[in-house]
């Protein structure tokens, strides 16, 4: 790879800082910026980066994806917003789910978020907005993983012959590729970024769609078209299906789990005994 890495123990971050917000600032010129956040530390990091450089002029957006945690999209919003940093929901269910239908390959899911997001939501947000640049939280190994081959990021786009100018009409800034997680969390706590931010564990953000073996459907949304199929009933709901003989649930109920316990040198564990691995 081309990018030097700077290792933690190289990294002054005031100046990291303050040589990455004058980058953002001279690239950007007098446009607009189209900012990706997630809620994850890499992406807020950019986000604090880009406000500071750019102020109003950085149109920073959550894209609700439909596969993130209960609650997340509604959360990050409220906790930027409480830093001085409005974040607007963009409601891109629709537009993943669509994407993902009948996908059960890795690569090939891998392939459709990355058109999802940079082809047809940010493609959107740019052409809306009339910006001529996205920001993105993209970190030195989401480069060294994807050039390696030992999986592809999503947001890996120049690095592997994706020009994002001429495949989706916008350029891409990425403050972080030359630093990698350590490092990323020390800058974000400089920044000022709450602790449950630059201190929380990574979370794949849309690649559960990748790691699922089956296709992904999309459960349980009112907003969801009739045609989309919705999640089963419980197994003690009156919809699930029972015996026309007993009126009991045709499929017996889920045991409940018991610890482990250590076998005993005298007496075995009970084969009939459900156990947690």
């Amino acid at each position: 790879m081309d990018i030097k890495e700077i290792r933690p123990e190289e990294l002054k971050v005031d100046a990291f800082i303050a040589e990455k917000v004058d980058e953002i600032a001279s690239t950007v010129g007098d446009g607009l910026a189209v900012n990706a956040l997630s809620g994850g530390v890499d992406s807020s990091v950019v986000t604090l980066l880009g406000h500071r450089a750019l102020a109003d002029r950085l149109k920073t957006y959550f894209v609700d994806n439909g596969l993130m945690r209960e609650g997340e999209p509604e959360h990050i919003v409220a906790l930027f917003k409480a830093l001085g940093v409005k974040v607007e929901l963009y409601d891109a269910k629709e537009t993943f789910f669509d994407s993902l239908r009948g996908l059960t390959d890795p690569e090939e899911k891998r392939e459709a978020i990355t058109r999802s997001f940079y082809k047809t939501v940010f493609g959107d947000l740019v052409k809306k907005t009339g910006a001529n640049y996205l920001l993105q939280g993209t970190n030195y190994t989401d480069i060294e993983e994807t050039v390696a081959g030992i999986k592809r990021q999503h947001n890996i786009l120049e690095q592997i012959g994706i020009d994002p100018q001429k495949t989706y009409g916008y350029r891409v800034i990425e403050p972080l590729l030359q630093i990698r997680k350590p490092a990323v969390r020390e800058v974000g706590r400089n920044l000022g970024l709450p602790e449950e931010i630059y201190s929380r564990p990574p979370f794949p953000g849309p690649a559960p769609a990748a790691r699922m073996i089956a296709f992904i459907r999309w459960w349980d949304n009112p907003e969801v078209p009739a045609r989309t199929a919705r999640r089963p009933p419980r197994w003690d709901s009156p919809r699930y299906p029972r015996s026309r003989r007993t009126g009991a649930p045709a499929i017996a109920a889920p045991p409940s789990p018991r610890r482990r316990m250590p076998s005993s040198p005298l007496r075995p564990p009970s084969r009939l005994s459900p156990v947690l691995p």
